[in-house]
């Protein structure tokens, strides 16, 4: 059986892998302090875990962010609120819209 995602996304960064990584650390910094996310980095990789999250990972590389991420019971109803904070989140942490 594949394990489709709840929330999936993967946008192009149109900087280096340098500044959007170092966006993508303040995004996940605020989610950490907003949502009480667990995170941890290795290399380019950030894996994400929290009550509403029951996994998570960021992946960045040269060209873009993708984001993979299960929710728990508690966070399935929340998919839309989440998607759409990590969206803006993302646009602000990479200084591309609001």
């Amino acid at each position: 059986e594949l394990n489709v995602a709840d929330i999936s996304i993967r946008m192009a960064h149109g900087s280096t892998l340098e500044k959007a990584k170092r966006g993508t650390e303040k995004m996940t910094a605020r989610m950490a302090d907003k949502m009480g996310v667990n995170v941890s980095w290795d290399d380019n990789v950030c894996r994400l875990s929290a009550p509403v999250l029951k996994s998570g990972t960021i992946v960045v590389d040269d060209q873009d962010i993708s984001v993979e991420i299960n929710l728990g019971m508690m966070g399935k109803p929340m998919k839309g609120m989440i998607e759409k904070m990590i969206r803006q989140g993302f646009a602000k942490s990479l200084g591309n819209g609001d």
